[in-house]
């Protein structure tokens, strides 16, 4: 077989292969893939297989299409019998043998690349090993790339497509019909299976590709590059650069190639490039883009961009040399650009600012001739940065470093005013204050003292040029108050006079001096306290604060502002048998609080207990006896009521001791105020005048008092 000659194109990127994706081998049926255009007068077919196994197969069986009539030009569908007497084939359709690609070859490089995948030998990958498997691995691996390489040209050249077997146009078709197409392998194969294709063409399926977008030019020395949007819904699988050097009226291709797009972000095409040589620069050129599918077809051209070629940036420096006072109020600027560039030059523009960092304007309203090397500036400011900026002929621009330009000036600054500031309890001081007047002012400079007529410390290291300040200070000092001071500079360090101070009174972090309490003292009326208040300077209020020794929470007792005095008080509001804590607590006048010691105390306990209440005797109808009724507090201490009697003239003498049930009084206790108790005397007789009284004890020891008598005489 004739050795087939090889072409290579170096701007092709191998991993771009059709624009429909081509999935891997690895799934037990091979599929082929198919896409038709419906131009109005033919339809073009473009297939190719899914795998490399199928594709070599192929090349040797061919593919066979058929067609059938879906619908008349009327629209109507056809029925079956009338689709099957439509039926059209086509086939087999084989690569070209190797003798009929030479005239393509010699033209065309896209037909070069299909020629060697099908039928070329250099692409045979050398067998470096003698072990079977490798080898079929190297062989493998050689089908992979003559697959790749072919489906990649026939994309770009839809006669290299034909020739390769890969695309069909059937022009034997009627206005308004609607096709179904059916491309699959001439001879079905025992080693794998295959799928066939259906392709449906109706009249709908013909639309105008979208032109496209995104072109963008950057013009060089005698060179463009060029870049635009390839991210389009159409199936663009390369692009044609066109070019006009009459402003647009005709345009040439410029590509000999097609352009494939490479820029690529999470699998999508995103932009397309291209970078074109002038014969010359300053001259208009126009561009545009046209994009091809897969049928060959070109889309109608993007708009258009224009431009021309100029020559690079000279190699040449500028900067300003020095600047001098040449009389008072006027400063001479002088720079350095080597003046064998003069006739490459437009001329000088000089700048100035108040700031290094700017905002600078141009001081002479027309640019300054080619030859000129200074400029005086007759209105300079006291201090102020100036630059130079040179253009040249062909649009670029050089500009130099700012540099300051000072008039003599020994006058300082006038004091700053309107100096104000706070401290926050963290101890951050915020100052601020009016701006100074001067335009050669360079910053403040802040001073702080903890006197008012002390020394003032220097605070910030090196000068601010914001009329804000702000730092930290130490809170644990004693002074009440923080005073501050500034003082303005100018650019020649001309120092003003301090500012008038600034007073800042110290937030108060200190909780004021501890009350003392003396002693807590259990009488028989209650607990009576004394204590020593505290003796800070700023306190506003005292407070007695007690609480139950088992609670958490404390309550005012007693409250008395700082103007009064007071050193005792006693505290009656008690239940006998609780234990009470007590505390006295300062508050200064910023609201922070400090307390004495807690002392712990109980009231006098003398044994003394409720007495009884609502006690009533009568006598008993229809019986023989006396009734005593009375009421008694639940309590769990009490055990028994003794009950006493006399007649008259006679003295009192227990009568009865009356036993109470422990359990019963605990379950009193927990729901009444009080609970009734009664006794029926049966040992009385007629006529007989009779007194009572009841006394209650506990087990704590503790008795009631006796109660009153009450007197009864029996009928």
């Amino acid at each position: 077989m004739k050795r087939t000659k090889i072409h290579t194109v170096a701007t092709f990127i191998i991993g771009v292969i059709l624009a429909w994706q081509i999935p891997l081998r690895g799934q037990d049926t091979l599929f082929i893939h198919a896409l038709a255009e419906h131009s109005g007068k033919k339809i073009k077919l473009r297939w190719a297989p899914g795998d490399a196994l199928l594709w070599t197969y192929a090349n040797q069986s061919g593919y066979q299409i058929e067609r059938v009539t879906i619908s008349n030009q009327q629209g109507q569908r056809l029925s079956p019998k009338q689709r099957l007497a439509s039926a059209k084939k086509w086939g087999p359709i084989v690569p070209h043998r190797p003798e009929a690609w030479q005239k393509m070859i010699d033209t065309s490089e896209l037909a070069g690349m299909g020629a060697a995948a099908l039928y070329g030998e250099d692409l045979a990958i050398q067998e470096l090993s003698e072990n079977t498997l490798v080898q079929t691995y190297q062989r493998s691996q050689m089908d992979q790339t003559r697959f790749g390489l072919g489906l990649l040209a026939a994309d770009q050249d839809w006669t290299v497509a034909a020739a390769m077997g890969l695309a069909f146009t059937d022009d034997e078709i009627k206005k308004g019909e609607t096709y179904l197409y059916t491309i699959y392998l001439s001879v079905p194969t025992q080693s794998f299976e295959t799928q066939a294709v259906n392709v449906l063409v109706s009249p709908s399926s013909q639309s105008s590709l979208l032109v496209p977008t995104g072109l963008q030019a950057q013009f060089g020395d005698k060179k463009v590059f060029l870049e635009w949007d390839a991210n389009s819904t159409q199936m663009y699988t390369s692009y044609h650069v066109e070019k006009s050097l009459d402003g647009g009226d005709q345009f040439v291709a410029v590509n000999a190639l097609p352009i494939i797009p490479s820029a690529q972000k999470d699998g999508k095409l995103l932009m397309a490039f291209y970078q074109d040589s002038l014969l010359e620069n300053f001259q208009k050129i126009v561009y545009r883009i046209r994009g091809k599918t897969v049928f060959g077809t070109l889309s109608n051209p993007s708009d258009t961009i224009s431009g021309y070629g100029k020559p690079q940036r000279l190699e040449a420096s500028i900067g300003i040399q020095r600047i001098e006072e040449i009389k008072p109020k006027y400063l001479r600027i002088h720079w350095d650009f080597p003046k064998h560039l003069n006739q490459h030059l437009e001329g000088f523009d000089l700048y100035r600012a108040r700031k290094k960092q700017g905002p600078f304007i141009k001081l002479n309203p027309h640019s300054l001739r080619a030859m000129e090397r200074a400029f005086i500036d007759t209105s300079p400011f006291t201090s102020g940065y100036y630059k130079v900026v040179a253009q040249d002929i062909y649009g670029h621009k050089y500009e130099s470093y700012s540099k300051l330009g000072q008039l003599e000036d020994e006058t300082p600054p006038a004091p700053p005013t309107g100096l104000i500031g706070t401290l926050d309890k963290d101890g951050k001081v915020r100052l601020s204050w009016n701006p100074n007047p001067e335009d050669d002012l360079m910053g403040y400079r802040v001073f702080r003292s903890n006197q008012k007529d002390g020394f003032y410390n220097q605070v910030t290291s090196y000068f601010t040029q914001d009329t804000f300040y702000s730092h930290m200070v130490d809170m644990s000092t004693t002074s009440s108050k923080i005073y501050y001071k500034l003082i303005a500079l100018d650019f020649r360090e001309n120092y003003s006079e301090k500012s008038i101070f600034c007073e800042i009174e110290r937030p108060n972090l200190v909780p004021p001096i501890s009350p003392v309490m003396k002693r807590a003292l259990p009488t028989d009326e209650g607990i009576a306290l004394s204590w020593i208040s505290s003796s800070s300077n700023d306190i506003s209020k005292h407070q007695i604060q007690r609480k139950k020794t088992s609670d958490e929470e404390w309550s005012v007792m007693f409250e008395w502002p700082a103007s009064a005095s007071y050193t005792k008080y006693k505290d009656a509001k008690l239940d006998p048998k609780q234990e009470y804590s007590y505390r006295v607590v300062a508050f200064d006048s910023v609201g922070l609080t400090s307390h004495s010691k807690i002392i712990t105390a109980r009231q006098l306990d003398k044994g003394r207990r409720s007495g009884i209440e609502n006690f009533q005797v009568h006598q008993v109808e229809d019986q023989v006896g006396i009734q005593l009724e009375w009421a008694y507090p639940p309590n769990p201490a009490l055990y028994q009521f003794i009950i006493y009697r006399s007649k008259l003239g006679e003295p009192l003498r227990t009568l009865h001791i009356l036993q109470i049930d422990n359990e019963e009084s605990q379950y009193s206790l927990s729901v009444a105020a009080y609970k009734t108790y009664q006794y029926q005397d049966k040992e009385v007789k007629d006529k007989q005048i009779y007194n009572y009284q009841i006394l209650a004890k506990h087990k704590d020891g503790g008795q009631s008092p006796l109660s009153s008598t009450r007197s009864i005489q029996r009928k």
